[in-house]
């Protein structure tokens, strides 16, 4: 009998803390989703207010086409962390990128989509991952059921973008 009672107890103390990890505060389940997505972005860096659309390739490029201001609709930025191309009415320039500064707008927004997001914490607006990549540190807040990014800060930088209209694109393979 008090064999009995041992193995019970034994059974109970496993299931507890099987039940105490399943209930752990910290994180939150989902998976920054930051490769294969598509959604319009409204970008505040420094001086400059963008709208456009995002796209960011399975391979790891990132390609923004701005839609506003109207000076700059119709340009498409695109940054894989090799090289920056801007292209406008078929006319394409090429950027190494030792050329592309380090504060770069597409270069900054690469970095913290690209970056390992480890750990989430769950609020009210979203799964939030933070993290500093070298000297910049930077806020990345996605969707707690689907993890696609809803926004994205680096205030080192003065940059901030909001994405609404969010998705994974069908080559990605995944479904929503």
């Amino acid at each position: 009998m008090k064999r009995f009672f041992l193995q019970m107890g034994v059974w109970l103390c496993c299931l507890l803390s099987l039940l105490l990890v399943g209930c752990s505060a910290g994180g939150t389940g989902v998976v920054p989703v930051t490769d294969g997505i598509t959604g319009y972005a409204v970008i505040d860096y420094r001086e400059l207010s963008v709208e456009g659309q995002m796209t960011c390739l399975d391979n790891g490029k990132l390609l923004l086409e701005f839609a506003r201001p109207e000076t700059l609709s119709g340009i498409v930025l695109s940054w894989d962390g090799q090289q920056m191309a801007m292209e406008l009415a078929g006319v394409t320039v090429e950027l190494q990128e030792k050329a592309v500064p380090e504060g770069a707008l597409i270069k900054n927004m690469l970095q913290v989509l690209r970056a390992p997001h480890r750990e989430g914490v769950l609020s009210e607006t979203g799964s939030t991952y933070t993290g500093a990549i070298g000297e910049m540190s930077y806020t990345l807040i996605c969707d707690p059921d689907t993890g696609l990014p809803q926004s994205l800060s680096v205030p080192e930088n003065e940059l901030r973008a909001s994405f609404t209209g969010m998705k994974r694109l069908p080559s990605s393979g995944k479904t929503e």
